[in-house]
């Protein structure tokens, strides 16, 4: 064992104990504590999406905080204790990977410590400005990384934006005359807790708005909410999924005894994100020139508030931006309803043909041209072509139904990306194997929906 292959035994023996202490929940608890999003399934990562959460579970300066905060315990204006924690941010950085959010935090960290080893006061825009500076001088290319993006706007919104908002809402807390009684401070302190945690989730949220509508065509209107919900379950989380890792390598059964409540926290919060996520319209797309409009007006807005650093101005913007959000939705909506779409790609060996009007969308799959069907008077089409060749390129008939047997020239996994005929195929054949079967109870189709989706969206922009 080497200092060069030190941080990567580290991860694979944490890898190692987080499977083997956390069980059920041990894929939350990857990320939460070293990174590792590849056990998540594909449900819940839409999920973590949908709800506006998945910077949670991005290891950046939120978790690296916690790190250097267990250390600084011991003194935080002792030169040696921010020489120890400058050392662990950056061996933290190594074990999770050195992922450029995660080397933003760690350099930023490393400007603060180093204020007080040479008796300085620290600026937080200037560490910030100096991290992403030597990030960028020692690779240029990470400028191109999605992750480094959203991380650097964010921290820059928490120190601008946050703060103000912070300000805001501790002086009208103070403006109120003090009030006596058992609960009294713990409503404070409660009071307080929420304001910030709005104050920094709000700044987060509107400053990285342009990129996350722009990489992922999305944005969650619940992600303020969700965060003000789950947020301080992540933190008591994390802190004790640690303590739980250390203590294992002491003594496994003692890790073992507090590992058990933190797999309880796991599976209860990924239940509470995914009741969140099927909140109606908890996301929104991004990709109709409508909502493009806004999320453009919002950011000027946003800046234009900076700027003038006035309440009437922010109270006004914020007025503006949610009437403006109505009506982009609403036109948004109704273009979808009225509006034909037609889609073509030519995919090297046929057509694949999206077609939408009404909420209804067409048979999305690819057109083989290897040979040509005609259809007697007893054989019913599958359906009818918009456009391609079809059965033969004649009659614009595609596929057969005779009785209950299927016929189609469509590939491009049918079946999965047209959940509606697997369903209709599926509940032919029951009725035709059991007299009177019960239709079908309905299942989740939201991964089919969104093949389907993405392939409509996929090809819209392509034709």
């Amino acid at each position: 064992l080497s200092p060069a292959t030190l941080p990567l035994y580290l991860r694979k023996y944490a890898l190692a104990q987080t499977d083997r202490l956390f069980l059920g929940g041990a894929p939350l608890m990857r990320a939460l504590l070293i990174g590792d999003k590849s056990n998540f399934s594909d449900s819940f990562s839409e999920q973590v999406a949908d709800t506006g959460v998945s910077h949670i579970f991005a290891v950046s300066g939120m978790h690296l905080s916690f790190f250097v905060s267990a250390i600084l315990v011991f003194g935080r204006n002792r030169r040696w204790v921010c020489a120890l924690a400058i050392a662990a941010a950056f061996l933290f950085a190594a074990v999770t990977g050195f992922s450029a959010s995660v080397v933003r935090a760690a350099v930023m960290q490393t400007s603060v410590l180093t204020a007080p080893l040479f008796r300085r006061e620290n600026d937080s825009l200037t560490s910030l400005s100096a991290s992403l500076l030597l990030l960028l001088c020692g690779n240029p290319y990470a400028v191109a990384d999605v992750g480094l993006q959203l991380s650097f706007l964010s921290v820059l919104g928490l120190l601008t934006l946050g703060v103000r908002l912070n300000g805001y809402f501790s002086a009208r807390r103070n403006r109120r005359p003090p009030r006596t009684g058992r609960f009294r401070p713990l409503l404070r302190r409660l009071r307080a807790y929420l304001g910030g945690a709005f104050s920094m989730t709000a700044a987060a949220q509107l400053f990285t708005l342009p990129l996350i509508a722009l990489y992922f065509g999305r944005i969650s209107l619940i992600s303020v909410a969700a965060n003000l919900l789950i947020l301080w379950v992540i933190e008591l989380i994390t802190v004790f999924g640690w303590v739980a890792l250390l203590l294992s390598a002491l003594w496994l059964p003692l890790g073992s005894l507090l590992a058990y409540p933190i797999t309880a926290a796991c599976r209860a919060l990924e239940a509470c994100i995914g009741a969140l996520a099927s909140v109606p319209y908890a996301s929104v797309g991004t990709d109709g020139v409508f909502m493009s409009v806004w999320v453009a007006a919002v950011c000027l807005l946003t800046a234009l508030c900076l700027l003038l650093r006035s309440k009437r101005a922010a109270a006004v913007s914020l007025c503006i931006a949610v009437a403006g959000f109505g009506a982009a939705f609403g036109a948004s909506e109704y273009a979808k309803r009225t509006v034909f779409e037609l889609a073509v790609l030519d995919v090297g060996y046929g057509q694949c043909v999206v077609a939408t009007y009404g909420g209804d969308t067409v048979v999305v799959g690819f057109e083989n041209h290897s040979g040509k069907t005609y259809l007697s008077e007893q054989v019913a089409p599958l359906g009818m072509m918009l456009s391609g060749n079809g059965n033969n390129g004649e009659d614009k008939t595609e596929g057969a139904r005779y009785k209950n047997v299927f016929g189609t020239y469509s590939h491009g996994s049918l079946l999965p990306k047209n959940p509606v005929l697997c369903d209709f195929i599926l509940q032919t054949a029951l009725n035709h194997r059991y007299d009177g079967a019960e239709p079908l109870a309905p299942l989740d189709d939201t991964l089919e929906l969104n093949a389907h989706r993405y392939m409509q969206e996929r090809l819209s922009h392509n034709g």
